[in-house]
């Protein structure tokens, strides 16, 4: 059984009382529990909810703040005051290790991805792909296998715009993770997707469920979940912190 609990979901910066980008995927058959991006103010949310000896690593897609800052926090609890009884094992771009304060050490085993790079996290496969964004963004394909066999898919697109297509994440995803930053009227203005563009995507890639993400503060989430759902030609799930949903293969 397969899950996503979402612990930030701003975009580009965090809203009031709100957490950039971050989603906690768990295997809870096999154990296995993976955080996608760690952006700013997503760690507050990471303690509600579960115990870093639980993580068996994080994954980064690109440099921007509001993707990976939190690292930052997660390395001084580790050190100073929480503790973890093994290294965290982190996967992220070239250039984010050089980035951080807390780099190298007991604390973390970093390992460098780019785009076709495979990388396993016991039975789970993570595969990524270099999205439409500025810098080395890398969009994220899961195949996470229960204690039956049975895989689930799930698509994660990081930061894109409509220069990259969803489908090359692979067609019919259980579950596709899009950013929505925006509303329609905005499309053309930065490399990322509206609502609009993030619905009709993931129809054409066959996902089977579409979680949108990223928005704006400034922008009214209703206006971009319905614009996705016209999009997608049937429900969308908006991306809320503390929101777990199931990814059904």
């Amino acid at each position: 059984m397969l899950s996503v609990t979402v612990l930030g979901c701003d975009g580009s910066h965090q809203g009031m009382g709100g957490a950039c980008s971050s989603y906690l995927v768990k295997e809870w058959e096999t154990g296995i529990t993976v955080l996608l991006d760690m952006g700013s103010g997503s760690f507050s949310n990471y303690e509600r909810f579960f115990q870093l000896d639980e993580l068996d690593a994080v994954v980064l897609s690109h440099s921007h703040p509001d993707h990976w800052a939190d690292i930052e926090s997660l390395a001084v609890a580790v050190r100073y005051t929480i503790g973890r009884r093994r290294p965290l094992r982190i996967i992220a771009p070239e250039g984010i290790m050089k980035m951080t304060q807390h780099p190298y050490g007991p604390l973390f085993e970093w390992s460098e991805v780019g785009a076709g790079s495979t990388v396993s996290i016991q039975d789970m496969s993570l595969r990524f792909y270099k999205t439409d964004h500025v810098l080395t963004t890398l969009a994220i394909r899961i195949d996470a296998p229960d204690s039956s066999g049975n895989v689930a898919t799930l698509g994660y697109t990081a930061d894109t715009g409509d220069g990259w297509h969803p489908s090359e994440l692979g067609y019919g995803l259980d579950m596709l993770i899009s950013e929505a930053t925006f509303t329609s009227m905005y499309e053309g203005r930065s490399q990322h997707l509206s609502g609009k563009q993030a619905g009709e995507f993931a129809r054409e890639a066959g996902a089977r469920a579409l979680m949108i993400t990223h928005h704006w503060s400034n922008l009214d989430r209703s206006a971009i979940l319905h614009e996705a759902a016209e999009g997608f030609g049937k429900e969308v799930i908006q991306a809320r912190v503390g929101m777990g949903v199931l990814v059904k293969s």
